[in-house]
């Protein structure tokens, strides 16, 4: 990652996931101002248990984060980029090119209209 993209990425640490929009077939996670469009599904992470679309109670593990604040965001480029939040759950989101339908996995629109950035 760019030093660039990690000061953007950071712009959601401390911010409270206010809410989640599921679109056709991409959700938009949205902190406080930031919106982090995700193209390839979270996977959400709670202790040991992995939950992933398809899997029953996917959007209510995912919905059950909002609220939560981003304690702290990680990339591992070409691999995945991880939120840790409040409650001790994390939302990863797969950068891997065999799981996106297209060419981003992630676009972070700032909020104020100065950064955007594509992974």
């Amino acid at each position: 990652m760019t030093g660039e993209s990690k000061t953007a990425l950071h712009c959601i640490e401390g911010r409270e996931l206010e809410a989640i929009t599921f679109v056709r077939d991409y959700l938009q996670l949205h902190f406080e101002g930031p919106r982090l469009n995700a193209y390839v599904w979270p996977v959400v992470v709670v202790g040991r248990a992995r939950c992933s679309v398809g899997v029953g109670g996917y959007r209510d593990e995912l919905c059950a984060r909002i609220g939560c604040v981003v304690n702290s965001v990680q990339e591992a480029p070409g691999e995945y980029v991880r939120l840790s939040l409040s409650d001790g759950s994390t939302i990863e989101v797969s950068l891997r090119d065999e799981d996106r339908s297209g060419p981003e996995a992630l676009l972070l629109d700032d909020g104020v209209g100065k950064v955007w950035n594509v992974w």
